[in-house]
């Protein structure tokens, strides 16, 4: 089983070198990585490009970028460094996997951990360069701390630590919403366990330092340089976002989905592996009918899919941090000697492998920038996307190449361009420019189609610079 875990580690970080920035999530935290490593952007809130404009990122909380950023600047611009500190964030995840089994069932710690990486959730977000791992590492990391803190013995201190630990990167990742996931679930644990008296041997004082003097010396900061933020940061992304459909997004548009979608998300992530572990567990034996490992595993997991079944904003994403604990709980109650065991996980996770790599050429195609910009001419001195510049475009600009970015007040029509707008080359994408838009510049226009839905295309003499 090691040697399979091995193997998915290795044929996930090839698929990380090789695969693009692709648009819009990658593009949008690699640009604000890329200019903040050059010194282009704030280290207390990140810029972003909304409408042209480079505006303060109050959406979410900087840690994230923060190690992008520094893994850019130390490596270079190059694919996997923008994905190096998500890959150790999972990686960190699959040894806290491996320990907390090993200190219950040690038969089942590396198929735990097997487990994990058969997911299609964990394999595809495990090395990209997105926030969930790391609300991954906060939410899973604190709850598996947890569940190690409640049996030991003489390191329960330092599993303390380990919680808050996790609650501060999982705020400084996400926000509130990841102590909401970490605490919701102790606290019906613990009142189901009666352990309110073993609550006084955690580590508090030094815990409360390690959680409080970050996330409160990073908000005072951020109010500081930015007037308002408190109230937007706080209220519409950590409350309303959950609340209502519109919660007043500043950068982009929220993701509606039916009520309890969630639950159908989680069966997805956890993959026909999960599947089959799921209808194992009903023909094992109950050992212990309140096993509190385990229990504290299954509440987590169901508070979860629960809190997002019930999220007016929703992406798949969010359902990653109860990925590991999912393949905990595998590894702690599922039987190990199945036969089916031997094909199953390394099968699935040779699908998931294939699955990426066949994906490839579609996201360099469709959904990257990185094959115009490896077919741009060396000639080009100026360029601008049309209709809309992809956030990734700015991680591939080559030097000496300016890149007109579109103000907001561009009303999207190539007879009203702005002056700043004006290039040698312009870079149309056919998926998202109007009919008319596009069969007016392929027909007064020298172009050379790229890939499926990109056109690098000459502009005429009335709007060359």
């Amino acid at each position: 089983m090691m040697w399979i875990a091995v193997a998915a580690l290795l044929s996930r970080c090839v698929l990380a070198v090789l695969y693009p920035v692709v648009d819009p999530t990658e593009g949008r935290h690699a640009q604000m990585a890329a200019e903040l490593a050059q010194g282009q952007s704030s280290w207390i809130i990140p810029l972003i490009r909304v409408q042209g404009d480079a505006v303060p990122f109050m959406g979410k909380p900087p840690i994230p970028v923060w190690a992008m950023a520094a893994s850019v600047r130390f490596f270079g611009q190059h694919e996997w460094a923008i994905r190096l500190p998500q890959g150790l964030c999972s990686l960190f995840v699959c040894l806290l996997v491996w320990r907390t089994v090993q200190r219950f069932e040690p038969a089942g710690s590396w198929p735990a951990v097997c487990i994990l990486f058969a997911s299609p959730f964990f394999f595809a977000l495990m090395l990209t360069a997105t926030y969930d791992p790391w609300l991954m590492l906060g939410v899973s990391g604190a709850t598996l701390c947890y569940a190690n803190w409640a049996v030991a013995g003489a390191t329960r201190f330092r599993w303390s630590l380990g919680i808050f630990a996790g609650l501060a990167v999982g705020f400084l990742s996400k926000g509130l919403v990841a102590v909401a996931l970490f605490g919701i679930p102790v606290f019906v644990w613990t009142w189901r366990f009666r352990g309110w008296t073993d609550l006084r041997l955690h580590a508090w004082g030094r815990g409360f330092v390690i959680f409080f003097v970050p996330v409160i010396g990073w908000l005072a900061f951020a109010e500081a340089h930015h007037p308002g933020f408190l109230k937007y940061f706080l209220w519409n992304e950590q409350i309303l976002r959950y609340l209502v459909e519109d919660y007043g997004d500043r950068y982009g548009s929220g993701h509606v989905y039916p009520y309890g979608t969630a639950a159908l998300l989680f069966l997805a992530g956890i993959g026909p592996v999960g599947w089959w572990m799921m209808m194992a567990a009903h023909r094992v034996p109950k050992v212990e009918a309140s096993h509190p490992v385990r229990s504290l595993l299954v509440y987590t997991m169901i508070a979860h899919v629960v809190f997002f079944c019930f999220a007016r904003q929703l992406l798949w994403t969010y359902l990653l941090p109860a990925m590991p604990l999912f393949a905990t709980w595998c590894g702690l109650r599922v039987p190990r000697q199945k036969p089916i065991r031997a094909w199953i996980i390394p099968f699935s996770i040779f699908v998931w492998s294939l699955t990426l790599a066949l994906w490839l050429p579609v996201a360099g195609q469709q959904r990257s920038t990185r094959h115009v910009f490896e077919k741009l001419p060396s000639s080009v001195s100026s360029l601008t996307f049309l209709p809309k510049t992809p956030s990734s475009a700015f991680w591939y600009l080559p030097q000496g190449v300016r890149l007109n970015d579109h103000p907001s007040s561009y009303p999207g029509s190539l007879d009203a361009i702005p002056e700043a707008m004006v290039a040698d080359l312009y870079v149309l994408d056919t998926r998202e420019c109007a009919k008319g838009h596009f069969q007016f510049l392929l027909g007064n226009t020298k172009y050379l189609k790229v890939e499926r839905g990109w056109h690098l295309v000459q502009p005429p003499e009335t709007l060359k610079p």
